[in-house]
């Protein structure tokens, strides 16, 4: 059995993919329905399988990787040939990048090799190709408060301590002061992550690239609690450049069922999914599209009427575009649309009446 395997959304999965052998299958089922309880992903279990709707992405299966990926790549029996599965991988880097509010233009994602690597993979070789870029720009600083027994009398003099500690050794002092350190938040959520990484990673040249970076980054340590690591995290203006990077940190650390950690992380579990609804990448990939390529002034989710009552049934249009004294509402729909109405349902037309009947009274007040 392949080490990646391949389906779309909305496919049925069934031992069959696994080659009939029924422990993978079981252990997938068993995943799916964690996936369910705790994320509230709404897998189906029915006699012909498991099916997957809306989502794409990444679940783990002991020591194989199952890619989920776009329905319009594949036909009606869910099946693809390799090109188009890396044309799927493409767009769905992509889009998950701009669903992160990351701009695909500043990762360069147009230079990776799409048939070389693995979804799994690239997620990681982007992640990693950013804390590269910010070793080369340059590793943030912060001072740092420090505590400690040392042979000079520096900053402030913890008399305190100093009686408890050196009452008989009059060539230690105990003192307190600050000093510029790499031993912050941001960077122990970055090394701490691609720690954890490396041993994911399924390309040994992923994995080397990685092993590189660490051994630049071995003075800061791992944390060793990345709840409290992640509050911590603050990115100003001059190192905006962190922005990027600890957004993807924190994608894959969420995604984590860990332990508090110790410093080696043997107590991190593994990470078994890497999931999005994709009605929700769709609608930010059009929103982002109409920014870039036509400079239009886009709202999402705008919420700021009502259907009926003031209180209850709010409006929360996709997308609105004021422009010109006109306004536009559009509504994403993630569907295979043929020349066939019954592809388009009745609810969706009701909805956009809807958003038409109440901003239109808009217009002439």
């Amino acid at each position: 059995m392949d080490k990646v395997l391949f389906t779309f959304e909305h496919c049925y999965i069934d031992k069959n993919l696994f080659n009939g052998d029924e422990e993978y299958f079981k252990e997938f089922e068993k995943v799916c329905k964690e996936l369910n309880e705790k994320q509230k992903i709404n897998f189906l279990f029915t006699t012909n399988g498991i099916k997957l709707n809306q989502y794409v992405g990444l679940i783990q299966i002991k020591d194989k990787y199952l890619e989920i990926l776009p329905k319009i790549y594949a036909d009606e029996n869910c099946q693809s040939d390799p090109n188009k599965i890396k044309e799927g991988r493409e767009i769905l880097t992509k889009m998950l990048l701009i669903y992160l509010d990351i701009d695909p233009k500043d990762v360069k994602i147009a230079n990776l090799d799409y048939d070389k690597y693995y979804l799994w993979d690239i997620y990681i070789l982007i992640f990693a190709n950013l804390v590269d870029d910010i070793i080369k720009k340059g590793l943030k600083k912060k001072y740092v408060r420090v505590r400690k027994n040392s042979k000079y009398l520096k900053g402030r003099l913890i008399v305190p301590q100093q009686i408890r500690k050196n009452l008989f050794n009059k060539e230690r002092f105990y003192v307190e002061y600050e000093e510029l350190s790499l031993d912050i938040p941001e960077n122990r959520i970055l090394k701490t992550t691609l720690y954890i990484l490396q041993r994911k990673a399924i390309s040994n040249e992923v994995k080397k690239h990685i092993k590189n970076l660490l051994f630049i980054l071995d003075e800061i340590p791992l944390s060793t609690n990345i709840y409290s690591d992640l509050k911590k995290i603050y990115v100003d203006r001059t190192f905006d450049y962190y922005s990027y990077p600890l957004k993807l940190a924190k994608l894959f650390l969420s995604n984590l069922a860990f332990k508090p950690l110790s410093p080696n992380l043997k107590d991190t579990e593994e990470i078994n999914s890497l999931l999005f609804d994709m009605n929700k990448l769709f609608e930010k990939f059009v929103a982002y599209q109409l920014k870039d390529k036509y400079n239009l002034p886009v709202e999402t989710q705008e919420q700021k009427y009502y259907l009926i009552r003031q209180d209850k049934f709010i409006l929360k249009p996709d997308i609105v575009i004021r422009r010109n004294n006109k306004i536009y509402i559009l509504d994403t729909k993630w569907k295979k649309i043929s020349q066939d109405v019954k592809d388009i349902s009745q609810a969706d037309l009701y909805q956009m009446l809807s958003y038409a009947t109440v901003y239109l009274s808009l217009i002439h007040i």
